[in-house]
């Protein structure tokens, strides 16, 4: 009785926050596919394919934009990103629903990846460089709590300040404990700025419409 009832929750958990379980899911079969079937050096394969690389829109690869947030340099990576994105994902997606819970991680994700690479570019701060993770995206779901904590009373979210603040100060030492160097903090703070915007974007716009009856029943489904 009680593994059905373990079995039970977990299922209604999935049922009620598919997106944060799917992207988790993703992750994690990409990460097992690159390392144990494609090759070993996982590093290798994230520079020359999948990552967010120095030249990814000088050489109109912007598939990177979307890819580099899907993979990650080895298993501290990936568990520790995947670890605040379970706590911090759900309980987002809770709130906003499914699908802009789905547009702020993506948003979030690739302009956070554009604005790295235009600082990169410009400022030469790293040489080879190369970026990956889901992080800069994460990033950008606790910059949407701190909207919805700040702005919008209505919808409370489970979580306290402290506990966004603890959370992102996490998912910035995960970094010290991968085997690259390359994960940095530019990644991380466009992909926050990007997840403020959206959601700030958001905020105010399902606030606009929600005064125009006639917009409102035609985007419901959104807002």
């Amino acid at each position: 009785m009680v593994k059905i009832e373990q079995i039970k929750k977990k299922l209604d958990f999935v049922r009620r926050f598919p997106i944060t379980v799917t992207i988790i899911m993703v992750c994690v079969v990409i990460f097992i596919v690159n390392n144990f079937i494609f090759d070993k050096n996982n590093y290798i394969l994230i520079y020359k394919y999948f990552g967010l690389v120095e030249n990814t829109i000088k050489n109109k690869e912007y598939y990177r934009l979307l890819t580099c947030f899907f993979i990650h340099f080895d298993i501290n990576h990936l568990v520790g990103n995947m670890f605040i994105l379970l706590l911090m994902g759900h309980r987002v997606e809770e709130v906003v629903g499914k699908l802009r819970f789905l547009l702020i991680y993506l948003f979030s994700g690739i302009v956070g990846s554009i604005l790295e690479i235009i600082f990169i570019t410009n400022f030469r701060v790293y040489n080879n460089y190369v970026s990956a993770g889901a992080s800069g995206a994460i990033f950008g779901i606790i910059g949407a709590s701190i909207v919805l904590i700040l702005l919008d009373s209505k919808k409370k979210i489970d979580i306290s300040k402290k506990g966004i603040v603890f959370l992102a100060v996490f998912l910035l030492l995960i970094g010290k404990t991968t085997k690259t160097t390359n994960i940095n903090n530019i990644g991380h703070i466009t992909g926050l700025l990007s997840g403020l915007f959206i959601t700030m974007l958001l905020y105010f716009v399902e606030k606009i419409i929600k005064k125009n009856s006639v917009i409102s029943k035609r985007y419901k489904f959104i807002f």
